[in-house]
């Protein structure tokens, strides 16, 4: 066998053991929450020996990290989907924009509940990991960012300044709302 052969197929041995490994700490994670997912527990659900696990991650919280990225930019990009071509100017007033945009926001928390759990379960435990606390702010933040960045859009036609003030005051009520919705359902 040639070497690059080797080497490939190790790339994608690695590659499917970390997503084995990602896969089952999301389902334990969101199901029991972060510390009712043990190292252990993840490695008789992924199959893998714990060993795998820190090499891959070095540790529960690294773990953690890497769910919560790999979990951020998949809601976040549904999330942030582009809109067919031309149609926000197509849209007759901002109001049919958020509708379109928090459309999309509903489509990505149904398509990505997991994700969704685990960071509300995170937020409402109050972890003092300081690098579990580092992550949640990264993921709160790049949502508070694409929501503001979507209500300035919806009313980009009032001009750059007013856009943004608008979605300044905005954004917050927002996002208590998204959350409030989701914690109900």
């Amino acid at each position: 066998m040639e070497r690059g052969t080797e080497t490939n197929k190790r790339k994608q041995l690695g590659a499917r053991s970390r997503t084995a490994i990602l896969d089952a700490a999301l389902q334990l994670m969101s199901e029991s929450g972060y510390e009712g997912a043990s190292v252990a527990k993840i490695a008789k659900l992924s199959g893998l020996p714990a060993s795998s696990i820190y090499w891959h991650f070095g540790s529960k919280a690294g773990i953690l990290a890497a769910v919560m990225e790999r979990g951020a930019e998949a809601f976040f990009s549904t999330a942030d989907e582009e809109a067919e071509p031309g149609a926000a100017s197509n849209m007759e007033s901002p109001g049919e924009l958020l509708r379109m945009r928090f459309q999309q926001a509903r489509r990505s928390a149904e398509e990505h509940p997991e994700f969704l759990r685990l960071l509300f379960l995170l937020i409402l435990a109050n972890p003092g990991d300081e690098a579990v606390v580092s992550i949640l702010k990264r993921a709160n933040g790049r949502g508070r960012a694409l929501l503001h960045a979507q209500i300035a859009e919806a009313f980009s036609a009032r001009g750059e300044e007013e856009s943004i003030a608008i979605a300044d005051r905005f954004t917050v009520t927002a996002l208590m709302v998204f959350n409030g919705a989701f914690l109900t359902v």
